[in-house]
């Protein structure tokens, strides 16, 4: 018999679910030996600068990443990556290994402070959870990402049994109500805690311990298919490999000529029906040409967000919630950023970019010129990109005047 995992995740960022969960993990230590696990995988490092353990675990770290330190007689922490790299690379195997080997025969209890929104890497928890907790901030915006949440832990394959709704209380007079809460989501709100310097914080640490030993022992879950990183390969996909008759590497003086197209898949309808609908409400080349400031870009992320999460809910043609994640981050890079060539422009190897067309982008590492699998949805999303390069420098480009030599503001010269 394993130990009891308890599963913890917000519903949105700055909810307070590291504090909550860390608290939590304290307060179920006096009941036997408990590990908390970070499984943060953007590398912000939030549980070893409250545990003020950063140097400690720096110093443990084993060469796969994961560290492991012991915070008192009763109480572990478990940080699994220190870096956003080892988040794109940790691989659910490895987790299970770590827990098949260590994990399950030491522990009595594991809180687990979830990524948001979930990734591979933690499914070995996740298919152990005796109960998962949804942090909520009675807002209008915590609730609707608390239910986009929770339709993600339906199509994960967690059962509405297992879930558990903590409201995270901000002010006196929230702007939606438990009741209101309860009904919109279906879900019963087990505790409700307070700011933790309110004197009644512990005792919902308390409450929260009973909710969760109340709840049953767990059988394994059934989890929807996954991917086997947690957003996907950053460069290697599905339609990684060459297509008949196409070579992984491109001669130099060939690239113009390549033609062949990458097939479309579910998720590129999607992307383009999300394009088609943020459309309609957002002018994205008058953006393009613009210098929208910080609130006006975090107003237009959450505008994608939410019509990615209303087209999801009830299709059944997407395999996984990574699958979600990733098209809800394509989305956000093709129409604020410059999509599928964010993570090209991120990747210290790459030295040179080439795009021939929407769906026919080259990559040079150390020299060798290379097909990668990212491509724009369309051509008009590509056309978004350039104006979105060259506008702010006040630079035009069209038939007539087709050629333009420009640098990004990290210093990169684009043609």
């Amino acid at each position: 018999m394993g130990p009891g995992v308890f599963f913890l995740v917000g519903a949105k960022g700055g909810v307070g679910a590291t504090t909550i969960s860390i608290e939590l993990a304290k307060q179920i230590s006096a009941r036997g030996h408990t590990l908390f696990v970070d499984a943060d995988l953007s590398g912000r490092r939030s549980g070893a600068v409250i545990f003020n353990a950063i140097a400690q675990l720096d110093e443990k770290r084993a060469e796969d990443d994961y560290a492991v330190i012991d915070v008192t007689q009763q109480l572990s922490f478990f940080e699994m990556t220190p870096n956003i790299h080892g988040g794109f690379t940790l691989k659910a195997d490895k987790v299970e290994g770590w827990y098949s080997r260590s994990i399950q025969h030491i522990e009595k209890f594991v809180v687990l402070d979830a990524p948001q929104p979930f990734a591979a890497a933690v499914r070995p928890f996740a298919v152990r959870a005796a109960c998962f907790a949804l942090i909520i901030e009675p807002t209008l915006l915590g609730v609707t990402g608390a239910r986009a949440m929770q339709l993600e832990l339906m199509r994960f394959g967690v059962p509405q049994s297992r879930l558990v709704a903590i409201l995270c209380q901000r002010d006196t007079k929230p702007e939606i109500s438990k009741s209101d809460i309860e009904k919109h989501l279906q879900l019963k709100v087990a505790v409700e805690v307070p700011p933790r310097a309110d004197k009644r914080f512990d005792r919902s640490m308390v409450s929260i311990v009973e909710t969760f030993i109340a709840m049953p022992s767990a059988e394994l879950l059934t989890l929807q298919p996954s991917a086997n990183s947690p957003l996907g390969e950053r460069r290697l996909g599905r339609n990684a490999a060459p297509p008949p008759g196409q070579t992984a590497e491109a001669p130099h003086e060939k690239r113009t000529a390549v033609t062949v197209r990458l097939p479309r898949n579910a998720g590129d309808d999607l992307k383009a029906e999300i394009h088609r609908e943020l459309s309609k409400k957002v002018d994205f080349v008058a953006i393009a040409g613009g210098n929208p400031d910080q609130l006006r870009l975090e107003e237009l992320r959450l505008t994608i967000e939410d019509a990615v999460h209303e087209l999801v809910a009830g299709r059944d043609d997407i395999g996984s919630a990574e699958e979600i994640a990733r098209i809800r981050q394509e989305v956000i890079d093709e129409a604020l950023g410059l999509g599928p060539l964010e993570d090209l422009m991120n990747d210290g190897d790459v030295s040179e970019i080439m795009v021939n067309g929407p769906d026919c982008i080259y990559v040079e590492r150390s020299g060798k010129l290379t097909r990668s699998n990212k491509r724009f949805n369309d051509s008009r999303a590509l056309r978004l990109v350039i104006e979105r390069i060259i506008a702010p420098l006040g630079r035009h480009i069209d038939e007539a005047m087709p050629m333009v030599d420009a640098r990004l503001p990290d210093g990169s010269r684009v043609n």
